[in-house]
Parts: C-alpha cells; structure tokens; sequence
C-alpha cells in the first residue's frame, strides 16, 4: 500500500465515520458498499480491532459462569444438608447490599431512600449469614 492510497483510505473512512456519526437531524446511516467492501473490513480490522480482541458479542449472550457455579453448588448445599454455604451466600449478599447502597427484600431498598429499612435488612442478611456458619459448624464439631 502507498502512502497516498492509505491516506484517501483513511480520509474515506473518516468520511463514512463523520456521516454515521453526525447529529440526528444530519446523520445518515453508512452505505450498502461500507458494510461489503473488501478494503474497509481490512481498514477496520487494522484500525479498530487489531490482534488483541478475541470476540465481540452482546452481554446478553455471554453465559454466566459464576451464577451457573453457585447453582450447582447451592444444589450441593441442599442435597448434602451444608447450611455453612447458605450463610457464605447471605453474607455475600450482605456486603454486595452494603457496597451497592440497595439490597433487595421483596422488592429493592435503596440506602439514601430508606436508611432505617436498608439497615434492617442488611442487619438481617448479615444476621442470618453468621447464625446458618454458627449453626453448621457447632453441628460439624460436635
């Protein structure tokens, strides 16, 4: 590739991009040929995607492995009779609640709206969460 022809690659590109990208009452969406042109995939892999990405998708889509795992092993702690992962999992949802400013009963309480409820309920999950490790550890020791 010349330097003149990278350059009107560029200044196309930029063009494209300008079109796409101007206000809504200016803007038009990128031509048919921008989303089959050989040369402008080629520019956009270079330019946008480089070597280092290794998938784009929507969030959506992605499996979410942690709530999967904590699934199979609250079915663990149901089967197995393990209230200590009970408790580990209140107190999770104690710090998430805390570190957030909203925890969730039946419905969401946020920390700046109602402090007293939002406290009452963290107590409550905080609470629970170290009764449900004190009970099974008591039971495992003895």
């Amino acid at each position: 590739m010349t330097p003149k022809a990278g350059k009107n690659e560029n200044e196309a590109a930029l063009a494209l991009l300008r079109t796409a990208m101007a206000p809504l009452e200016e803007a038009r969406a990128l031509p048919f040929a921008a989303y089959r042109s050989e040369e402008l995939f080629a520019l956009e892999m270079d330019r946008v995607f480089r070597s280092d990405w290794v998938a784009v998708c929507a969030e959506a889509a992605l499996v979410r492995v942690r709530t999967l795992c904590a699934l199979v092993v609250l079915l663990a702690a149901v089967v197995f009779d393990l209230q200590w992962i009970w408790g580990v999992l209140f107190l999770f949802w104690s710090a998430q609640s805390l570190f957030a400013g909203v925890t969730f009963l039946v419905e969401p309480v946020y920390r700046d709206e109602n402090p007293r409820l939002f406290w009452a309920i963290a107590a409550l999950w905080l609470g629970l969460s170290l009764a449900l490790i004190a009970t099974d550890v008591a039971r495992l020791a003895g």
